[in-house]
């Protein structure tokens, strides 16, 4: 801790003793926190579609330079500009310029209060797209379609231009739809996929019926409440995890047929790029053994193994 703040304190010497004509500042403790110090950053620099062009956020404008000249700053939508457009889809004006996400080179997106919508500049045109509820949790938003995928307690969900769609309807709530299996294990760090055509959503379903409750301890409160969360100890039983796949044009789902123990774990979840195919690991509780397979997403069919690891470390 000592050796970082003499480090910043010799940086901010440095910048302060240069900016001041050679004159000399020493670092004081009130100056921690002098904004005026801060270093400078570009706020939601990004890409305008494919373009050599790149935008981001100054004055609440939406500024633009091309990468060829950079000196050269184009205003090209002001915040009183996006607010006009959005008069009759927005519940209140924006007070301040979005972070937006580029679509291609004449559309953007951003979110609103739970709110998803697009701007395009060709006909200056702000509409919302899709909406989802504020009890919302483990939200993935597909980047094409900008359909949302969404968890309510244990129960998993979908918007699709902003209908919404009951995946899951398990009354226990030990089965659990859409939510990160295996306690973040092997850097999993959602519970449900977008195919990458938008049009798929595969997820997890882990039944946690025989795992021990761990008690851990909520202290935000006046008197600390017990939260027992699912923990598999070593040796005792453990999650059962599968993964399905949600088509929402026939509202059906079809189960990826995988083999072996049923406490395995299922791994490495990734869509092949034309959405007919998904690739899963399967990895038993060891964590010694693991096959990396391929299957039918329509079928859930086993199709092949791409590869296999044993090492006993």
């Amino acid at each position: 801790m000592v050796k970082h703040l003499t480090a910043l304190a010799l940086t901010l010497a440095f910048t302060l003793s240069s900016s001041l004509s050679g004159q000399e500042k020493l670092f004081e403790a009130n100056d921690y926190m002098n904004r005026d110090l801060y270093p400078k950053s570009i706020s939601n620099l990004s890409w305008r579609g494919n373009q050599d062009v790149f935008t981001f956020m100054e004055n609440n404008a939406l500024i633009q330079k091309a990468a060829a000249n950079p000196e050269q700053a184009d205003t090209i939508l002001k915040l009183d500009q996006l607010n006009g457009a959005g008069e009759k889809c927005l519940a209140e004006p924006l007070k301040r310029f979005p972070s937006i996400t580029w679509m291609d080179n004449n559309r953007f997106n951003f979110t609103k209060d739970n709110a998803i919508f697009t701007f395009q500049f060709s006909d200056t045109t702000l509409k919302k797209i899709n909406s989802y509820p504020d009890d919302a949790e483990n939200i993935i938003v597909d980047e094409k379609t900008l359909s949302v995928a969404y968890t309510i307690d244990n129960n998993l969900f979908m918007a699709i231009n902003g209908e919404t769609m009951q995946i899951s309807e398990a009354q226990n709530p030990d089965i659990v739809y859409g939510q990160v299996p295996s306690r973040n294990e092997f850097g999993i760090d959602q519970g449900s996929y977008w195919s990458p055509d938008g049009k798929l959503l595969a997820f997890y379903k882990t039944d946690q019926t025989e795992v021990t409750d761990y008690p851990m301890v909520d202290i935000y409160h006046r008197i600390a409440q017990t939260d027992p969360i699912k923990y598999p100890m070593a040796g005792m039983k453990s999650q059962k995890v599968s993964l399905g796949i949600f088509n929402p044009d026939f509202n059906e789902i079809t189960w990826i047929r995988t083999t072996g123990p049923e406490n395995q774990y299922l791994t490495g979840v990734s869509w092949g790029p034309e959405s007919k195919f998904i690739y899963i690991g399967l990895l038993n509780r060891d964590q010694n053994h693991l096959v990396y397979n391929k299957y039918d997403v329509q079928t859930g069919k086993f199709i092949k193994t791409l590869f296999e690891e044993i090492n006993d470390r």
